[in-house]
């Protein structure tokens, strides 16, 4: 299919379609999307074709055939030479758009398997944090493998009426095992939700900077 319009818009364009930048680029859209979802199926196939992990993979597959789809209909839609475009329509989109953008509950099923802890969770999202320099993707998975836990305690003492673990750790009332979970997670939580802060002065002396070299 992408052969085929890609071809046509040569074919009726020639050098032009370089100058077509819009046009091109939905080509050039339309390649990616194709490389993606090769990239989505070689990699489930390299391992081993594990069935937990078809969730995320029909929502990816899915959601790229939806793009794919949309961008062909703005090629077609935009071609200059109409009647090669009116030829190419019933050829290539016969039903009109017949890519559907995923359901509620296949994107509730792939994000549950990204947010829970599991195997599949590991094999798709897991790195080995000791092959390389600390970064921010690191605290979000230490913190993510908190979550589960932590969130447990949490609305078990909620339950019970405490709204604020931190009181209870001062009243001595939680497990010491408890209490480090509690603030490990904390501590987590507030490290990957951080963002870079900066003084005012070195933006001022920044922007001082930029006028001198200007």
């Amino acid at each position: 299919m992408f052969a085929v319009v890609a071809e046509a818009c040569l074919f009726s364009m020639g050098g032009q379609l370089k100058r077509k930048e819009m046009l091109s680029a939905r080509l050039g859209d339309m390649l990616s999307e194709l490389f993606l979802m090769s990239a989505v199926l070689k990699r489930w196939h390299d391992e081993d074709k594990q069935p937990s992990d078809l969730p995320v993979v029909h929502v990816a597959m899915q959601l790229g055939f939806y793009r794919f789809d949309e961008r062909l209909k703005e090629v077609l839609d935009n071609m200059p030479s109409r009647p090669l475009a009116w030829l190419l329509r019933p050829l290539l989109r016969p039903l009109g758009m017949s890519a559907r953008k995923p359901d509620d509950m296949a994107l509730v099923e792939a994000a549950e398997l990204l947010l829970s802890p599991s195997p599949a969770h590991d094999r798709l999202t897991g790195t080995p944090w000791d092959t390389h320099e600390h970064t921010g993707l690191e605290d979000l998975e230490k913190a993510f493998a908190l979550v589960v836990p932590a969130q447990a305690l949490l609305h078990r003492l909620r339950k019970e009426g405490n709204k604020d673990w931190r009181v209870l750790v001062e009243q001595g009332e939680l497990s010491e095992a408890e209490q480090k979970l509690l603030h490990d997670y904390h501590a987590l939580e507030q490290k990957v939700i951080a963002v870079d802060d900066f003084a005012f002065e070195a933006f001022a002396k920044r922007a001082g900077q930029s006028n001198v070299e200007l």
